[in-house]
């Protein structure tokens, strides 16, 4: 007797299975181009250099982790973005780093982290009748990465 993708489905929705994705700092740079990030275990930094005439400028945003508290966006029964808040420690040139997909909200910094994990390796290995059922539970920093762990919702 063979696994039909029904009971496949049903299976992803009764186990609490917790899938840990990592997020490196080179692909959230790569994918919010502009940013500098360096990711520690208590701290995040968002970076951004500018250059006007001969003068650089280095502009940075430090935050905390608050591993969680995560957003999650679905749209008929899909996920359609999630990601992650952050505590704003230092918030001098928040302004520089905000743009699509990163937001400041009152003492946090809201980063969406959908289209990089989109990109990644784990989410094209995924079978596809999961891949839009993914959501994100919590997460934690690391030594160069952005740990995610996720979670096959129904």
């Amino acid at each position: 007797m063979g696994i039909f993708k029904e009971d496949l489905l049903q299976f992803g929705n009764l186990i609490d299975t917790e899938v840990e994705v990592k997020i490196k700092e080179e692909d959230l740079g790569s994918f919010y181009s502009g940013l500098e990030f360096r990711v520690s275990p208590d701290l995040l930094i968002v970076s951004k250099t500018e250059k006007k005439f001969v003068f650089k400028k280095h502009r940075e945003v430090r935050c905390a982790p608050d591993e969680r508290k995560v957003f999650n966006v679905r749209e008929g029964g899909l996920t359609r973005d999630f990601g992650i808040y952050l505590r704003i420690l230092v918030s001098k040139g928040i302004e520089n780093i905000i743009r699509e997909g990163i937001q400041a909200e009152g003492e946090h910094l809201k980063m969406s982290l959908w289209q990089v994990f989109r990109s990644s390796e784990t989410y094209n290995r995924a079978p596809p009748d999961f891949r839009d059922k993914l959501t994100v539970v919590r997460y934690l920093l690391r030594h160069g990465y952005v740990s995610l762990f996720v979670t096959v919702s129904k």
